[in-house]
């Protein structure tokens, strides 16, 4: 187990444009599993590199179908086609206990790639696009409050502030 941790908002690595991943080595393979573990550990469905520390363009998620349930990554992911729209309750492991509604798009089509470097073109729609549109927020410097209206962002960071108390 690495020695990795969940960054919590105002950190400064959260609001930072995270790099392209150019190095597909076995130091990838091992941060992805140790983002994976942290993910299981703080019972997440989604996690982004710059979350536990790391500015590279890297998003783990969970997928659970009838009989399975896995961790998925992506590596330089980006969304090529989106279309409709769909408000959502979010929650994330950098703002804990924080929850608001936010409009995303209803159905994506992402490229990236696995930590193999194989191309992967991923389709999904409502749950599923919404992790993935929200972790790859996070890779480009953005919490999903960011997409609320001030007053709205306000109010959230304020209930934030007062869950978590030191």
């Amino acid at each position: 187990m690495s020695n990795l941790s969940i960054h919590v908002y105002p950190d400064p690595i959260l609001a930072l444009k995270s790099e392209d991943v150019a190095e597909f080595d076995k130091n990838l393979s091992d941060l992805i599993q140790d983002m994976i573990d942290i993910m299981n550990k703080k019972k997440g469905i989604g996690l982004a590199a710059p979350q536990v520390g790391v500015s590279k363009k890297i998003i783990i998620f969970r997928t659970v179908g009838e009989e399975t349930e896995m961790a998925r990554h992506l590596i330089n992911p980006e969304i090529i086609e989106a279309s409709g729209s769909v408000i959502v309750e979010e929650g994330c492991l950098s703002l804990p206990k924080t929850y608001a509604k936010v409009k995303r798009y209803k159905k994506i089509k992402v490229r990236g790639f696995d930590r193999h470097k194989r191309e992967i073109i991923l389709e999904t729609d409502k749950f599923w696009g919404v992790i993935i549109q929200h972790e790859i927020d996070h890779l480009n410097g953005k919490l999903f409050i960011d997409r609320l209206n001030l007053l709205k962002k306000k109010m959230v960071l304020s209930k934030f502030k007062k869950e978590n108390k030191e």
